[in-house]
């Protein structure tokens, strides 16, 4: 295979923007320890993706954003509902990938995921995007499993300036208008824009349609520290996969704002965040018309799989960097959350509050210009789980300029979500013969955390002065304790009163290889190129878990420049996926009941973006094809086909 990314002009840039570069030689990154550092002395594998980057890819939506990122797994099952998972954990309702937003989590603690699609503010907004690969409960808590991506926006633009931005297509429209600037030590920019996706499988079916705002202010003293003050709102129709019940539908509105004050050595952060869910439904059920064992099982007439959520949190975080003697470094950070959450289905309602607390430290230490070392600790209190500890450690060596070997090993976490805690859900059934029954799902607080252990090891190199960058990775994870809802063995033979619960019973142990190279041989030329290789065991009913691909590719070559036209050029390819039937727990009498049947085909993708550049640069024209080759292709066996798309966009700046 080729993979191209090409690029007919060197970018200026608006004039009321700052100047975009392919890449930087020196790249800078603040998600992996918690603080400003390079990227080659971090203490995990790290991609960044630069705001040029995200542009010239004609993306809109951060999952397309995110498939050119080695060991991340992207899966999309609608033109709203993309799943983003890392290393191994392939599947429906991902829940092992912490999104923050600014630092702020974004993590959906219901169903235990991350809505990718609907988000308040647009691509353009993103300064850039930091994929931290491996666990980091260490600094982030529950939910930073196998990755954390930090999705970090712009705060203001020195010079006052507007964009108008849309892109028009049969399967998307979303348009954006932003305005920044800045006075003296205050910095603003305010988003407010509109967001529709149709459905793959019907153009004329709305999938997601929402407006949404987002503004921010900063206060920057220059000499006692900044205070910056965000928050942002949506709300609107959205469509999400549950893979045991189907594709939910619903409308639902969010709001959050954060308040952050910050020095060079220590930061203090609130945030609130709300999610309100109103008649979510589901209108056409996976296991209705199913056939178990050659009897067909159908929802019982009339029957309406709907339900309501309200969701709060209220977050305190902070954090002191002490530097110390010998080139010492110590974080001391922690954290308080407050969460309430009210659920209504059918005749059932619950309201919970949880109190969640942790501490942590870390210590970094230089011994110059050979190693550098992190060990760290974490402490996270749940009222159910009770106490989890989540070390790290990471030792980076430096035998030559501009080489570093990396080794370390760290443990993470999962928290079980309100679903796998709380849960309560019958679903009336019809049966042959005119019988009725139902079958329930019921949650369980006697529930212990997912566990990860991971061990990595790496080496990066910077050659010829940044021009050129390479890096691999090797990792090796086991996972314990992961959740899954077990029903009886004789649920056939007493259909009409079986309740499945959710329990940990099975454990995962996943290994592989991640290679990635970026390339600026000439001012007018840059490439990148990186590589996956996955395996994923299961423990515990044995075999291969072929649910995430073994084999991925990502690459391209950026050339220019040439007038004010370009052309942009991307290409995945990513490998076959086997979904496995019913299994049977080989130590219990029990059997789980998975849905999930099929299999899908290795898929290539490439897409393309032509644009050309007017009015001295303040305008830009842009048509975007994706899966250009008519590729069309399933990324999980119940999902939608994922078909050709052509849109165009229109920004002007002033």
């Amino acid at each position: 295979m080729v993979f191209l990314y090409i690029v007919l002009f060197p970018y200026r840039g608006f004039p009321q923007f700052e100047e975009e570069i392919f890449f930087e030689t020196e790249e800078w990154v603040e998600t992996a320890a918690k603080r400003l550092q390079r990227i080659e002395e971090s203490p995990a594998a790290v991609t960044v993706i630069s705001a040029e980057e995200i542009r010239n890819s004609g993306a809109t939506t951060l999952p397309e954003v995110l498939r050119r990122v080695p060991g991340l797994e992207v899966m999309c099952l609608s033109a709203s509902d993309c799943e983003v998972g890392a290393r191994g954990q392939n599947k429906p309702m991902s829940n092992g990938v912490l999104a923050l937003v600014n630092g702020r989590a974004v993590y959906e603690t219901f169903f235990g995921v991350v809505l990718w699609n609907y988000k308040d503010f647009p691509l353009e907004m993103i300064e850039r995007v930091e994929v931290v690969r491996g666990p980091g409960s260490v600094l982030y808590g529950a939910n930073a499993f196998h990755a954390v991506v930090n999705i970090i926006t712009k705060t203001h633009f020195e010079a006052p300036a507007t964009l108008l931005s849309f892109t028009g297509g049969p399967y998307e429209r979303v348009g954006t208008l932003m305005a920044s600037g800045q006075s003296g030590k205050i910095g603003h920019l305010v988003s407010v824009g509109w967001t529709q996706f149709m459905s793959y499988s019907d153009r004329h079916k709305i999938s997601a349609q929402y407006p949404r705002l987002r503004a921010s202010l900063l206060y920057d003293s220059k000499s006692w520290g900044k205070i910056l003050v965000e928050g942002g709102t949506l709300g609107g129709d959205f469509e999400t996969f549950y893979d045991i019940m189907g594709m939910i539908e619903g409308f639902s509105t969010t709001h959050n704002i954060m308040v952050k004050y910050e020095l060079p050595d220590f930061y203090f952060r609130t945030y609130w965040y709300t999610i309100d869910a109103d008649k979510a439904a589901v209108p056409e059920v996976n296991f209705d018309g199913i056939v178990v064992m050659g009897i067909p099982i159908y929802l019982k007439e009339g029957f309406e799989l709907a339900f309501e959520l309200e969701h709060h949190i209220l977050d305190f975080e902070a954090q002191k960097i002490f530097e110390l003697p010998f080139d010492n470094l110590i974080a001391v950070g922690a954290s308080y959350r407050f969460t309430t959450t009210d659920y209504r289905a059918f005749e059932a309602k619950r309201y919970e509050t949880e109190h969640l607390s942790a501490a942590y430290v870390q210590h970094e230490y230089e011994y110059r210009p050979f190693v550098h070392t992190y060990l760290g600790v974490r402490w996270d209190h749940h009222p159910l789980t009770g106490h989890t500890f989540s070390p790290r450690g990471s030792v980076l060596v430096t035998p030559l300029a501009g080489h570093t070997l990396r080794a370390s090993v760290g443990k993470s976490f999962r928290n079980p979500t309100f679903v796998e805690n709380y849960i309560d859900m019958s679903v009336a059934l019809d049966l042959p013969g005119g019988l009725e029954g139902n079958v329930g799902v019921v949650g369980s607080t006697d529930l212990d955390p997912e566990e990860l252990t991971s061990y990595e090891v790496g080496y990066q190199a910077s050659l010829f002065t940044g021009r050129v960058k390479a890096g691999v990775s090797y990792f090796f994870n086991q996972i314990d304790n992961m959740l899954f809802p077990l029903f009886p063995e004789d649920y056939m033979i007493n259909i009409g009163h079986v309740t499945g619960s959710f329990v940990n019973i099975y454990d995962e142990e996943a290994w592989g290889v991640e290679a990635e190279l970026k390339a600026q041989p000439f001012s007018w030329m840059a490439a990148f190129a990186n590589y996956t290789y996955t395996e994923v065991e299961d423990l515990t009913f044995g075999g291969a878990d072929e649910r995430t691909p073994r084999n991925k590719v990502n690459g391209g070559i950026t050339v220019g420049p040439l007038s004010n036209a370009s052309a942009t050029v991307l290409a995945h390819y990513v490998g076959e996926t086997r979904w496995p039937p019913t299994v049977r727990h080989p130590n219990l009498d029990e059997s789980i009941w998975m849905l999930e049947v099929g299999d899908t085909d290795p898929y290539t993708l490439l897409n393309v973006r032509v644009a050309y550049r007017f009015l001295k640069d303040q305008a830009e024209a842009s048509l975007s094809l994706y899966n250009l080759m008519g590729d069309d292709h399933l990324e999980f066996p119940l999902s939608e086909k994922i078909p050709t798309r052509i849109s165009g966009t229109v920004r002007v700046t002033f």
